[in-house]
């Protein structure tokens, strides 16, 4: 977006229009191009969230969740995968080096 708008800065100003004009039309090419990639990115971003985490030894089977997860900070599993009771009793805590 912002290439765009700079290659076509000297196009505008050829035509004549005031700063105000070259300012509006610079947003209109990055509101146009902007929105158009943000699904690419996010996908990349995802892609390489998950490629980190199979290093890591970790299996995600719903990609989509993935920046969910992101912000969280404690994770609770049940071992069958379904909660069996009304209550979580924590058993043990598994702290990763780099929280230390």
């Amino acid at each position: 977006a912002a290439l765009g708008t700079l290659l076509s800065i000297p196009t505008l100003m050829q035509h004549g229009l005031s700063s105000l004009d070259l300012l509006l039309h610079a947003c209109d090419i990055v509101t146009i191009a902007v929105p158009a990639f943000l699904p690419l990115s996010i996908l990349v971003g995802v892609e390489f969230a998950l490629h980190r985490l199979r290093t890591a030894r970790v299996f995600c089977i719903a990609p989509s969740r993935v920046n969910i997860a992101g912000q969280l900070d404690t994770i609770c599993f049940d071992k069958t995968g379904t909660l069996t009771e009304d209550t979580v009793g924590i058993v043990g805590v598994i702290v990763p080096p780099t929280a230390l």
